[in-house]
């Protein structure tokens, strides 16, 4: 065996996954970060540090994209869909971990790669850095940069477009997504309550706790306080099993 594919093999065999999530993909989300929790696979801050990129949910196909085609090999791409189950969910992953550990489809994939992408500022690029006055009067220069959507522990399809200057956000403007349908799943208890069926108040608040928790489990991974927010994820998934 090869020194490629024994490095592939060990990259495969506990994978760091990249979880991003669009509009209405919260429960698939939840799934996969339980599935990836049973399994051992460490959820990890950025696509290029563990080489396997989960999407739940079906709306951010241009983001995912772009951060597809600048993700190094060896990769491996997970498309979990909104509604899919937990078995369906670990077959996707399973297949996800097996693409990871193929050397030959790797070196395929290696081969077929696009070449560096080049900012385009007419097409959503960043632009080059223009001056303007800091908070000390000084001309600094500033930079545009949208944070968002595709990003670790992120707010589905929310975008934040800042303007930098140094490490200093001047300036910092939010965009949500036209549907946000994000919110349908912690509200579920009530709507079914609404449409007639029953619901216990039990079900109603556990669900509202777990959406507190899950709220906590996503600023502390923001904020990169990861011992933290692995607790409040076993609190949140729980709760969400009763």
């Amino acid at each position: 065996m090869g020194v490629t594919s024994r490095l592939v093999r060990w990259a495969a065999a506990r994978p760091g996954a990249y979880v991003v999530t669009s509009p209405g993909g919260t429960r698939a989300r939840l799934g996969v970060e339980a599935e990836l929790r049973r399994r051992g696979w460490p959820l990890v801050a950025s696509p290029a540090a563990g080489g396997l990129l989960v999407v739940c949910g079906d709306h951010l196909e241009d983001a995912v994209t772009t951060v597809w085609d600048d993700l190094p090999n060896p990769r491996a791409l997970a498309r979990i869909p909104a509604s899919a189950t937990s078995d369906r969910i670990a077959a996707l992953l399973d297949e996800a971990a097996a693409l990871l550990a193929d050397a030959d489809a790797q070196r395929a994939d290696a081969r077929t790669r696009p070449g560096p992408w080049i900012p385009d500022t007419a097409h959503g690029g960043l632009p080059m850095a223009e001056r303007g006055p800091d908070r000390d009067g000084l001309a600094l220069d500033r930079l545009h940069v949208p944070l968002g959507p595709v990003l670790a522990h992120w707010p589905a399809g929310l975008v934040v477009r800042t303007t930098l200057q140094g490490d200093v956000i001047q300036a910092a403007e939010a965009e949500y997504p036209e549907r946000p349908g994000d919110g349908s799943f912690w509200d579920e208890p009530w709507e079914r309550a609404r449409a007639g069926e029953p619901v216990t108040r039990g079900e109603a608040e556990r669900r509202t706790a777990a959406s507190h928790l899950d709220g906590l489990a996503r600023l502390l991974a923001v904020a990169g306080w990861d011992a933290a927010a692995g607790p409040a994820r076993r609190l949140r998934d729980g709760l969400l099993a009763g």
